[in-house]
């Protein structure tokens, strides 16, 4: 449950902290004093999304901490698959700091994380059921879902969505199958004129580098083979100087024999000079007859040229193509082959996919059924006698949802049909549908705390009264927090809050009290009373608090 929850700078909340108990929580106060502020603040340390707005005027940053005592098994479990500190006393410390440039700095129980795991740990602490919920129940699509989590079916689902997914992938498959079949001729005529000029060009990476520096030699022949006779020429002289000196050091030797060690350096440099003279003669060799080949070499760019405007920037790529290229020709080779397969494979598919979805949709009667039952005997007792809920369930192809289409239809008044509760259900009546259908769910879902935002919209008198028990009774078995203008709620709590929204050096400000028993009385005189409260209003308070229980 959550123990404590604290507040700073959060739109008008300056600083508060609350404490909260274990059983029924109730929040009142004036419209606009800050209620909805509060229910922000816990969806930010719940790693929901938040907006910087969020954050007090003047203020670079705010703060929200709230700390859980006694956390489910399920709570703790989900921490150390995260390698997160697990205390051992089983409370729980979230922590979220929001900043203005959009940061955002969490921690869970000192440790830090990120929002999305924020989110996920707290999906498993608190539910908070808020006017937009009733929406959903306008939306016929999500009404097999409140199914499905009474019946405990997400299993079912799971194995259901599974193969729904083969079976539309199989389909698509064989449907792109079968259309390229119908073009198939076309095709491979264009695979194969293309396969055939790029095997005839015979490309090889790196070839157009080469050809280019050819044709670049080609190109300045006069300068190379000036260049190349130069260096014969001086290679020549200098190996023939070179034997010059031996035979003169080897006369010197017979007189100083100290000199003698010269002749093998210059044996050295008479073999090195007679390679670079021999490679010269060569290169020179080759030029020679290199002009001949510039035609040739044109002709041989211009080819990959405009190969490479088809095919591929480079070499490299256009043989990437050519080998992309047989590869869908063998493919289409054998389309038909391929297509009675993925034909063989998609019925598979599809009756593996009916005879899942007919075992989802036997469970999902079963569990209708069950929560009809539930959910009618709940409006019953939330001052709605007469109504009629029904889980209308029809036959459809397979979605994604299933091969079910489930809606909720109702009808509050004897001898009336029901009808899609989209179509007739009134504000007031969706707000205890929604409560009815809380209730029901409430044994399936692990988290300690469940929050009421102003779900009693629309109703007052009997059926205030009556949703009060109901949320009295919900409180028995885990912790509920609930914002109401209602005193006939109001009343039940096990500890009522009052927030206040007060003016101060031209700020404004947002308190939370725990109030006292003359607090109460003061603050349901002022629900029931208005603005002047009397002793009458006082009285008709105090005896609601003695006919809630809470005083004797």
């Amino acid at each position: 449950m959550l123990c404590n929850l604290q507040i700073e700078n959060i739109a008008i909340i300056e600083k508060a902290s609350v404490d909260f108990v274990n059983g029924f929580n109730v929040l009142t106060g004036e419209t606009g004093a800050g209620k909805s502020i509060i229910i922000d603040s816990i969806n930010a340390v719940l790693g929901e999304k938040t907006s910087r707005e969020l954050i007090r005027t003047g203020c670079v940053s705010a703060n929200v901490s709230a700390y859980f005592v006694f956390v489910a098994k399920q709570v703790n479990e989900l921490l150390v698959s995260m390698e997160l500190p697990v205390e051992s006393d089983g409370s729980l410390l979230l922590q979220r700091k929001l900043f203005r440039d959009g940061r955002n700095l969490c921690h869970v129980n000192g440790a830090t994380v990120t929002v999305s795991v924020l989110h996920k740990i707290g999906m498993l602490l608190m539910n908070i059921h808020g006017q937009r919920d009733s929406q959903d129940l306008l939306n016929a699509e999500q009404h097999f879902q409140f199914v499905d989590n009474y019946g405990d079916l997400e299993p079912d689902f799971n194995v259901y969505k599974t193969a729904f997914e083969a079976w539309s992938s199989g389909k698509a498959e064989l449907k792109k199958a079968m259309l390229a079949e119908t073009d198939k001729e076309r095709r491979m005529d264009l695979l194969q004129y293309q396969i055939r000029e790029l095997e005839v060009a015979d490309i090889k990476v790196g070839e157009r580098d080469q050809l280019n520096m050819q044709k670049k030699m080609i190109r300045n022949l006069d300068k190379l083979n000036k260049a190349l006779n130069g260096a014969f020429s001086s290679l020549d002289t200098a190996v023939a100087s070179a034997d010059h000196a031996v035979r003169c050091i080897e006369d010197a030797a017979k007189i100083s024999p100290s000199v003698a060690a010269l002749n093998t350096s210059l044996q050295e440099a008479i073999a090195i000079l007679y390679d670079c003279r021999e490679e010269t003669s060569s290169v020179l060799s080759q030029v020679d007859g290199a002009d001949a080949d510039l035609e040739q070499i044109e002709e041989r760019l211009d080819l990959l040229y405009r190969l490479s405007k088809k095919y591929g920037n480079d070499e490299a790529q256009m043989l990437a193509f050519l080998q992309e290229c047989r590869d869908e020709y063998d493919t289409l080779v054998n389309a038909q082959a391929v297509i009675e397969k993925l034909q063989i494979q998609c019925e598979k598919a599809e009756q593996e996919l009916f005879a899942v979805a007919q075992t989802l949709s036997e469970k999902r009667k079963i569990a209708a059924e069950k929560l009809r039952t539930c959910i009618e005997e709940e409006l019953h007792f939330l001052d709605m006698p007469n109504a009629s809920f029904v889980v209308n369930i029809t036959d459809v192809e397979p979605t994604e949802n299933g091969t079910d289409n489930i809606e909720f239809y109702i009808t509050a008044n004897p001898g009336e049909a029901a009808k899609p509760l989209a179509k007739v259900a009134s504000g007031g009546e969706l707000s205890r549908v929604m409560l009815a259908i809380k209730n029901a769910l409430a044994d399936k879902d692990v988290v300690g705390t469940l929050i009421f935002d102003e779900i009693d919209a629309g109703v007052s008198g009997r059926a205030a009264e009556k949703i009060g028990k109901k949320l009295k009774q919900a409180a028995q078995n885990r912790q509920v927090l609930c914002i109401t203008h209602l005193s006939q709620i109001a009343c039940r709590a096990d500890e009522h809050f009052l927030i206040e929204k007060n003016v101060r050096d031209e700020k404004t400000y947002t308190s939370i009290t725990a109030l006292d028993t003359d607090g109460r009385i003061n603050e349901l005189a002022r629900m029931n009373g208005g603005i002047t409260l009397t002793q009458v209003h006082r009285d008709a308070a105090r005896q609601l608090l003695v006919d809630a229980g809470v005083l004797t």
